[in-house]
């Protein structure tokens, strides 16, 4: 389409699940002083190479994949943690892109602009599902609009306009827009497509009907999820025969298991890394393009925002970087990652929250105009290792300036759906990443997607500048417009941005086709093996 650019793009809950595991220490005692060295030139690469470039063998060996956060249920409208990246083999998407933004067709052939917001999307023909009936525009429909009244997926679809949009054939779909939109071309590669025939909500949680190049045939809740390759798949059979997806959440565990061989892909703790590596172990390292996040809710002890800056200078970011990253991270300078696209020098530092960086004495005397000192927060985290040692330090952090913290540790399953209420926390451990790995997107989308009980006239306000970022269309104006945004968003400050994800993957070097995309994911399809 013609006024598509190169944009990347990244699946939310997918980058999560590498990050957080990659960037897992191995004990909350195993911190860095805030003014600590850090190794220069340590920024990871943004995309990777082949793991091991040889030509394929054949072998009915079985792939054994790591993977976490088992939420109990395999529908891609439910999934999260590593569960997302891990439908991949059985779903699919009209279209992804990779490690370069390049468009990487899959179920649909071609996007073209008719008009300012009218596209006609052509699909493949001859896919099928696995269980034989043919994927046509009437399932791509219908995929689509289950995702519209849903809060976590809404935003796969948030442009369409489905009163208008209709389906012209079996593979001809006349897409129309609400109105201009800058990310829902993008937006599209996490669309999953499902079968409308056979649409069973039950019975996907354990059966996945879908177009992907594998079927499930085992699933054990917090064991293991066991795949077989496809005869009939569209785009021939996978090299690969099975591939046996095991549940690690314990980084000891992951090392443990890449020691004894148990897996061949695993994310790794960056502290074990170098460990990792002299097992004979290929490993690649990718930033996941979003910060990790402290959520601040409005509803409690942090109404006000001299209270959230207390928060804020109270918390060692250098720390908490160095617990999760070993050094090679950073703490960004505004509230989202620095690796969207469209990051700007002006906007760095831009509030004091940022500028002044960890000062106790100063989030001390905010905590003390707040009237927070002597009151007890809560804190909360989705259960991973990495979160839970950050809201212990975040926890210490307050305690020296007469703040008490509790911690509540939720699986990954239930914390979505305390994390949309602000009454369950104070401070909440989360993610903020966007389809089109903008931050014109992060700062529209998830005061919306998570509210955080903020509701003023400056509320408002915000809302009337970011109602305008997604549909502008002018690079330049639509900068100015970031920049406005951020200028209301960092004066009340309802998160603050404590560093940037890194994703460290080892890869067993007898599997070939090891093809980063964003965020260090891979595809399933393009492994093989070659010893």
């Amino acid at each position: 389409m013609s006024k598509t650019k190169k944009i990347l793009s990244v699946l939310l809950v997918m980058a999560l699940a590498l990050s957080m595991l990659a960037g897992c220490g191995s004990k909350p005692a195993d911190t860095k002083p805030a003014d600590a060295e850090k190794p220069a030139d340590s920024a990871p690469a943004t995309d990777g190479g082949e793991a091991a470039p040889a030509e394929p063998v054949e072998s009915d060996r079985v792939l054994h994949i790591a993977t976490s956060g088992d939420t109990g249920t395999l529908h891609p409208l439910s999934a999260s943690g590593g569960f997302v990246s891990m439908q991949y083999n059985y779903y699919e998407p009209l279209w992804t892109f990779d490690g370069q933004g390049e468009r990487v067709w899959k179920l649909a052939t071609a996007y073209d602009q008719v008009g300012p917001t009218e596209f006609t999307l052509k699909l493949r023909e001859g896919v099928t599902f696995s269980n034989g009936n043919p994927m046509t525009a009437d399932d791509v429909y219908f995929s689509a609009y289950m995702c519209k009244d849903d809060a976590r997926f809404y935003l796969n679809v948030g442009y369409i306009d489905f009163d208008k949009t209709n389906i012209v054939d079996d593979y001809t779909i006349d897409v129309w827009y609400t109105s201009e939109s800058y990310t829902q071309d993008n937006s599209f590669s996490q669309l999953m497509i499902l079968d409308k025939e056979s649409y069973d909500a039950e019975a996907l949680s354990t059966r996945p009907i879908g177009t992907g190049p594998y079927v499930v045939t085992d699933y054990v809740v917090n064991s293991h999820v066991t795949v077989e390759a496809r005869d009939d798949y569209w785009g021939g059979k996978p090299a690969i025969k099975t591939i046996e997806y095991k549940v690690i959440n314990e980084t000891a565990q992951m090392v443990n298991a890449l020691e004894v061989g148990d897996v061949d892909i695993c994310a790794v703790p960056v502290d074990e890394i170098e460990y990792v590596e002299g097992l004979g172990y290929n490993i690649a390292q990718h930033f996941g393009g979003y910060a990790n996040t402290a959520l601040y809710s409005f509803a409690g002890a942090l109404s006000s925002k001299e209270a959230r800056y207390a928060v804020s200078l109270a918390t060692d970011r250098e720390s908490i970087s160095y617990l999760m990253y070993k050094g090679i991270s950073s703490v960004p300078s505004y509230p989202t990652s620095e690796h969207c696209l469209d990051y700007e020098e002006r906007f760095a530092n831009m509030n004091v929250v940022y500028s002044e960086g960890y000062n106790p004495e100063l989030a001390k005397e905010y905590a003390e105009k707040a009237g927070l000192v002597g009151k007890t927060l809560k804190i909360i985290t989705n259960g991973t290792e990495a979160y839970n040692d950050a809201a212990t330090i975040i926890q210490s952090n307050l305690e020296a300036i007469g703040v008490k913290a509790e911690i509540q540790s939720y699986d990954s399953a239930t914390y979505f759906s305390v994390v949309m209420d602000e009454s369950n926390f104070d401070i909440a451990l989360f993610y903020l990443s966007s389809p089109s790995m903008l931050a014109c997107d992060v700062m529209s989308a998830y005061l919306t997607f998570i509210p955080l009980g903020w509701h003023d006239e400056a509320r408002d306000e915000y809302q009337a500048v970011t109602d305008k970022i997604l549909t502008e269309m002018d690079d330049a104006k639509r900068a100015d417009l970031t920049y406005e945004c951020l200028e209301i968003f960092e004066d009340y400050c309802p998160w603050f941005a404590l560093n940037e994800s890194v994703t460290s993957t080892a890869v067993s070097k007898d599997v070939g086709g090891a093809n980063y995309y964003l965020a260090g994911n891979l595809f399933p399809i393009d492994l093989y093996w070659v010893n």
